[in-house]
């Protein structure tokens, strides 16, 4: 982190165009440590310290927005998502969402299965499904095989969920 941090580091001799959508070693730099960021929330998540969590990733926001990148704002909007409570979840994910378009960012698919999730946790079985059944194509698009398993296991659990009986058995047979 402290090397990241460190505007020292700057000198041309990275390959901005390498690091998440960077035009230059300033935005290299920044975009790295926002990446780090991202991975300290994840292990102090690991080790369930949940505000040192929700902190990185907030930070790790922070330093996106502070040299304009999409992605990594997004990538801080759905890693922040998936530990909060559905409500919120739903909030920062569609914030998120804004960005990673805005950016042309297309490797959302294990986000709509996570915005699925929250609106499964608020009972509403319908807009599970379809943010489940609307990450298939996206995972089939990116070749993201490993989420592409969980966009089918959604749209089983969350079609199960309620009232559309029909697809849910249509989607178990197709597995």
């Amino acid at each position: 982190m402290k090397m990241a941090a460190d505007e020292k580091n700057e000198a041309d001799n990275w390959r901005p165009w390498t690091f998440s959508n960077s035009k230059n070693s300033h935005e290299a730099r920044i975009s790295i440590l926002a990446m780090n960021y991202q991975m300290m929330g994840n292990l102090w998540g690991a080790l369930g310290e949940k505000e040192k969590q929700r902190y990185s990733f907030g930070e790790a926001i922070k330093l996106g927005e502070s040299i304009n990148n999409g992605k990594v704002i997004f990538l801080g909007y759905a890693s922040l998502a998936a530990v909060s409570p559905p409500d919120s979840a739903i909030m920062f994910t569609s914030k998120g969402l804004q960005f990673a378009a805005a950016a042309g960012f297309r490797r959302t698919g294990n986000t709509l299965i996570n915005l699925a999730k929250a609106y499964a946790g608020k009972g509403m079985w319908d807009s599970a499904f379809i943010f489940a059944y609307n990450s298939i194509a996206i995972n089939l698009a990116d070749n993201y095989l490993r989420s592409l398993v969980s966009s089918y296991v959604g749209v089983s659990i969350y079609s199960a969920g309620k009232t559309i009986k029909i697809q849910a058995c249509f989607m178990r047979i197709k597995l």
